[in-house]
């Protein structure tokens, strides 16, 4: 069952639910035709070094997505807490974005900052301005803080930025997807896979045939392009489903509405499936339904307008796939962000999470009968699903509770 979870889970339960994940999504990607699963490889130590259990979470990876030993692993900041931590969004325009800084500042920040540990968050906006967010970056990084977090960035714009953090002693993290630069450690989930995962579902529920419209989030963000890419390996393996077209809704509920309106009014012909990245979902349904259209088969990624419109038309879909529950991955990347500050030592470039699953009954379950299907609250799965204690620390040589550090 969804819900919106305010705290990292700490029970015994976590690393049960993770190897049921696990074994789930075994199952899937080895259902997909032609699939064969293959383990990204690497450098000795990185995702090598991790318990078998959690490097099956590695397998059929993005290619390029950095796997091997961290640059961080024998790290300490030298300055004493309480840290100031700087916060590069790049974008703050939707739902996800709001979500991820609620978690930061409404129970991260306070808590840490009641332990003793995190002073202060420097948060600076860049508003999709590359070149204003390595600014900040590198200002950020002069101005003294101890760390630094961004969201979604390309693979490759930000390394210049990294490397003189990483020069100065200021250790850098991505959470929700990857950048290539050796300096850096990522939180992402198989997004590669997911795609396939979500691409299957979405192809099963049309039978098989029949035209569909692609609604990409975020084209260039590492995240965006890695489902893109998993949901065209499987394409390939249905050929009597075609693309009819694509839009781009920058994850963005009113922009997806807005672009999704214009494509129906010039393609009047049947679209039987809308393969979607979440957020944007509700702008799809929505603009389906204020064309008069017959709504489809659609990816289903955990906002509640569609798990409105799923409860109440059960048969529409058979599976929706959360990726990524935007204040779980915060809370995530800001564990290992404060681990390795403490000197806990990160194993491995990328830190990745299994995919949660989720039923007719899970949606139905999270939204009430006088639901709303314009609703874009993003519910979100279990955080033991994620990063439990016990899977956190199958990352880390010298694992704690970042919340018991004594300098």
């Amino acid at each position: 069952m969804f819900n919106i979870p305010s705290r990292l889970s700490r029970t015994s339960r976590g690393a049960s639910v993770v190897a049921a994940t696990l074994v789930a999504l075994a199952l899937l990607a080895g259902s997909a035709p032609g699939a064969s699963a293959k383990l990204v490889a690497g450098p000795a130590g990185g995702a090598a070094s991790l318990p078998a259990s959690i490097r099956s979470l590695y397998t059929n990876l993005t290619p390029g997505t950095p796997v091997g030993p961290s640059a961080w692993a024998n790290f300490k900041s030298k300055a004493k807490p309480p840290w100031v931590i700087g916060y590069s969004s790049e974008y703050v325009g939707n739902n996800w974005r709001a979500a991820a800084m609620s978690r930061l500042m409404d129970t991260l920040l306070p808590e840490y900052k009641k332990a003793g540990l995190v002073k202060k968050v420097i948060v600076e906006q860049s508003n999709l301005n590359n070149e204003l967010q390595i600014e900040q970056i590198k200002q950020m990084v002069n101005d003294g803080v101890n760390a630094i977090i961004t969201c979604c960035s390309s693979t490759t714009v930000l390394n210049g930025a990294i490397a003189y953090a990483h020069e100065r002693g200021v250790p850098f993290f991505v959470f929700n997807g990857y950048v290539t630069s050796p300096y850096a450690i990522s939180e992402e989930g198989n997004y590669y896979q997911d795609g396939e995962n979500m691409a299957k579902t979405l192809f099963h529920d049309m039978g098989g045939k029949g035209s569909f419209l692609n609604v990409i989030g975020f084209p260039g963000i590492a995240s965006n392009d890695s489902v893109e890419a998993g949901m065209e390996t499987v394409l390939k393996h249905y050929p009597h489903i075609h693309m009819a077209g694509s839009v781009t809704s920058l994850d963005t509920d009113s922009r997806a509405k807005e672009v999704v309106l214009q494509f129906l009014s010039t393609h009047p012909g049947k679209i039987n499936g809308v393969f979607t990245q979440s957020p944007g979902e509700v702008g799809v349904l929505q603009a389906f339904l204020q064309a008069g259209r017959p709504v489809p088969a659609m990816t289903v990624g955990g906002e509640s307008g569609t798990s409105c419109y799923w409860r109440q038309h059960p048969s529409w879909v058979s599976q929706g796939w959360n990726t990524w529950p935007p204040g779980d991955d915060f809370e995530a990347v800001w564990d290992m962000m404060v681990r390795t500050l403490e000197g806990q030592g990160p194993k491995v470039e990328t830190l990745i999470h299994p995919t949660a699953p989720f039923s007719y009954k899970a949606a139905s379950s999270a939204v009430s009968a006088s639901c709303n299907t314009s609703g874009d609250v993003i519910t979100q799965p279990p955080m033991s699903r994620y990063f439990s204690t016990s899977v956190m620390n199958s990352f880390f040589t010298h694992p704690a509770n970042p919340l018991s550090y004594k300098p």
